[in-house]
């Protein structure tokens, strides 16, 4: 008898009885064994080590017999299988499973389609939802507080340098911007200023004209005994636009480019001035309308809306601020990526990314969708237009119950009507009917319109309305409201006409 192969057959029993060994470790060492395994009288499988000694070993029940040889019969029907969440909600829903929708090794041509769309959906809404998302950002930045009158005159300063102008004490920057404006502080008092942190602008709202013009002129301002350049523009009074032209000589002197333009032809234009170094001019006109044609000297030239770019900081990489007003002008950054000291090797692996869009180009690229801000004016047709859509979308679910409650009366009364005649028709034989008189038909409560009346006094056959219906007729404010549509209805439907109405009436004049 080989002693070492009895050991080995105690030991691996032993550790199978105390869980010790696992069914991969049985497997092998069963495959190892030098005879075969056989089913005792108790279904037991045992083994024969050497000169046929035999000896039963649990592990061997479990794993010798690959095949179902060695198991009984329904031996697992006690068992369930345990489905994960992913198949019962396949299960629920009544979707087929992936496995179920691919052929053997190659997917479903129709499933990675219906994938692809779904993701391009995704990354659509996406980019909505971040555009969205700026803009709101940055118009609720760039807002300002509404202590201006309409009549009164606005001046922006743009500090130039390190200025930050939230950092800086307010009595510090009014007492500057004074003196850079050879202005008494007595004569300032009405002034108002205001500071911009995200724009790091300063804005003043001025009561006098000629006190505003003495702003103007400001090219610098010392704070904390520190110098720093400084530009200041009047801002656009309030009820005006702005449209543009193109294709324009840069030789031209904006005097004559003023002189073209402000005149008798175009009576709405109030200023021109030079877009930057392009060969375009800004066109300001009185109110809220741009015409679609201006008269440049003697061209009758197209004119358009002038849609401003979204301010962004090709030092810093911020949006909001523009790079002669960047509180950090020494800051190394990406202006692709955004990242922060980018090394000599960064362009191998720059990844472009828009903070306006959110797309996979450069801020503010002439590809980008959402690098102009939107006019006023198409704004506010926007707005008129989803307001006129939501109206008529309620109106009709408001009124419907109404008209259907009444047809519904109408074309239950016609069919009652309809039944007692037949009824009547089929008792009594043509020959025995007496005729009958002309039925006298008087309002009913139930009757609340023109058309139940009219009906109602005209079933006679001389054709004349009765007293009461006549009087009803003549009356109708006095019709009781028992059913149909009320005096409130009513008066709600006017309202909303005369809503429409005025909202078509301002698309008209935009």
């Amino acid at each position: 008898m080989d002693t070492s192969a009895a050991d080995l057959g105690a030991n691996s029993a032993r550790k199978r009885r105390h869980g010790q060994l696992g069914l991969t470790t049985a497997k092998n060492k069963a495959a190892e064994q030098p005879t075969g395994s056989r089913l005792d009288a108790s279904g037991d499988c045992s083994s024969t080590i050497g000169d046929g000694f035999p000896t039963t070993t649990g592990f061997v029940q479990c794993v010798t017999a690959v095949n179902s040889d060695c198991d009984p019969p329904n031996s697992h029907a006690d068992w369930t299988v345990v489905a994960s969440r992913r198949e019962k909600k396949r299960q629920k829903t009544g979707s087929p499973s992936q496995r179920d929708t691919q052929t053997a090794g190659e997917p479903s041509k129709s499933l990675s389609a219906s994938n692809a769309k779904l993701k391009e959906e995704r990354k659509r809404k996406q980019k909505v939802q971040y555009a969205a998302k700026v803009n709101a950002n940055m118009a609720k930045s760039a807002r300002m507080p509404t202590f201006a009158k309409k009549d009164e005159h606005r001046v922006v300063v743009r500090p130039g340098g390190r200025l930050v102008v939230s950092a800086t004490k307010m009595s510090t920057l009014h007492a500057a911007i004074i003196t850079a404006a050879n202005n008494k502080i007595e004569g300032a008092e009405d002034d108002s200023f205001a500071l911009n942190a995200a724009q790091n602008i300063i804005v003043l709202s001025i009561p006098s004209e000629a006190r505003s013009f003495r702003y103007g002129p400001i090219r610098n301002i010392t704070v904390e005994e520190l110098t720093y350049e400084t530009f200041a523009y009047k801002s656009t009074p309030d009820n005006t636009s702005r449209g543009g032209i193109s294709r324009l000589g840069r030789e031209e002197p904006e005097k004559q480019i003023t002189r073209f333009l402000v005149n008798k032809h175009n009576p709405t234009v109030m200023a021109a001035h030079w877009l930057a170094n392009s060969e375009s001019v800004v066109i300001l006109f009185e109110g809220n309308k741009v015409p679609c044609y201006v008269k440049y000297g003697g061209f009758v030239t197209k004119c358009t809306l002038y849609r401003q770019h979204r301010e962004v900081c090709t030092t810093c990489g911020q949006i909001g601020h523009r790079k002669d007003v960047c509180p950090t002008p020494n800051a190394r950054v990406c202006f692709a990526c955004g990242r922060n000291n980018p090394g000599e090797d960064h362009a191998e692996y720059c990844k472009p990314r828009c903070k306006f869009c959110g797309g996979s180009h450069v801020t503010g690229a002439g590809s980008c969708k959402n690098k102009f801000k939107t006019p006023l004016q198409i704004k506010k047709r926007q707005m008129i237009k989803q307001n006129i859509e939501t109206i008529a979308k309620m109106a009709p679910t408001e009124m419907a119950p109404v008209k259907n409650a009444v047809a519904s009366r109408d074309s239950s009364r016609v069919e009652l009507e309809d039944k007692k005649r037949a009824d009547v028709t089929s008792r009594r034989p043509k020959e025995a009917r007496p005729p009958r008189p002309a039925p006298q038909v008087q309002a009913h409560l139930s009757l609340t319109n023109k058309s139940d009346v009219n009906r109602a006094a005209m079933t006679q056959k001389s054709g004349a309305p009765s007293r009461a219906a006549a009087a009803m007729l003549k009356e109708p404010g006095k019709m009781p409201s028992g059913g149909g549509c009320s005096e409130q209805c009513k008066k709600e439907t006017r309202e909303l006409k005369a809503t429409v109405k005025k909202m078509e009436k301002a698309m008209e004049e935009l």
